[in-house]
C-alpha cells in the first residue's frame, strides 16, 4: 500500500508497554530514498523530547487503523538520544542513536560524507527531513517544473516510491508523480529538487490519484516509461 506522508503525520505510536507519542517528521536519505527515521514527539508523556524510531524497530504498521506498533518498552524510549526540534541530525548523533537501541547503520562503514556536506553543518548531507523537503523547487533539464507537496511511501518496505509535484503555472491544477530515480540530486542550500527529465517527459507522469491503489500507480508508471527497469523493487 502506498501512503502519502501528510496520511502518516499525527500517527500514534505505541511501544510494547503503552503509548509513546506521535509521528511529527520523516527523515529520509536522498541517496536510495529510503525513510531512515521516525521523528516522535513524546507528548504529555516526556514533555518537550523528539525521539529518532528507526523502520528496523517497527513491529506492525496498521495504517487503516492509524497506528504504528514498535518494539521497544517506554523505559528504552525514555533513555535514547533525543534530538532538539529543527536540529540537522549529525552521522555522530546517528552512530549514538543505533549503538544505543542495536540498529544496523544503513552507511558504508567506511564511507564519508557526500562533497556537498558543507551545504549542511555538522549534518549528514544526505538525510533528509520530508517537512523541510516539501515545499522545494522541481527543476527539469529544461525550466522550472513546480514544487514538491507530498511523498508517496510503501508502507510495506518504508521506501519513497514518487514524490508528489505540483505543477502550478506551469500545468495548472495538476500533480504528478515522480520516481525519485528521475532525480540527480537535492540541494539543501538552493531549496531545490534536480532532475533529468524534459517538460514533455514530465507531462507524461502519472497524474496523482489519492484514490489509487499502488498497483495502479505502477503500472501507469510503467506505461509512461516503458524504458525504465521494472519499478517495484
Amino acid at each position: 500500500m502506498l501512503r502519502s506522508t501528510a496520511e502518516l503525520a499525527g500517527l500514534p505510536i505505541h511501544a510494547t508497554d503503552g503509548d509513546i507519542g506521535s509521528l511529527t517528521d520523516i527523515y529520509f536519505d536522498d541517496i536510495h530514498w529510503h525513510v531512515r527515521y521516525f521523528v516522535v514527539n513524546t507528548g504529555h508523556w516526556l514533555p518537550g523530547r523528539l525521539v529518532l524510531i528507526s523502520p528496523a524497530s517497527v513491529g506492525h504498521a496498521d495504517l487503516a487503523r492509524r497506528e504504528l506498533n514498535v518494539t521497544l518498552t517506554r523505559a528504552h524510549v525514555a533513555s535514547s538520544p533525543g534530538i532538539e526540534a529543527h536540529e540537522t541530525v549529525s552521522r555522530q548523533h546517528e552512530q549514538k542513536v543505533a549503538k544505543y537501541y542495536g540498529w544496523p547503520v544503513y552507511w558504508p562503514v567506511e564511507g564519508v560524507l557526500s562533497p556537498d556536506a558543507q551545504d549542511v553543518p555538522g549534518g549528514d548531507a544526505n538525510l533528509r527531513s520530508v517537512s523541510e523537503v516539501k515545499g522545494y523547487h522541481v527543476h527539469a533539464q529544461d525550466g522550472d517544473l513546480g514544487n514538491v507537496v507530498d511523498f508517496l511511501v510503501d508502507e510495506g518496505t518504508w521506501q519513497i516510491r514518487y514524490l508528489i509535484v505540483d505543477t502550478g503555472k506551469w500545468l495548472p491544477g495538476k500533480k504528478v508523480l515522480v520516481d525519485p530515480r528521475a532525480t540527480d540530486r537535492v540541494d539543501w542550500a538552493k531549496s531545490s529538487v534536480f532532475v533529468h527529465l524534459t517538460k514533455d517527459q514530465l507531462k507524461g507522469c502519472p497524474t496523482y490519484d489519492p484514490t489509487g491503489t499502488r498497483e495502479a500507480t505502477d503500472k501507469a508508471h510503467a506505461e509512461a516509461f516503458k524504458h525504465w527497469p521494472t519499478y517495484w523493487y
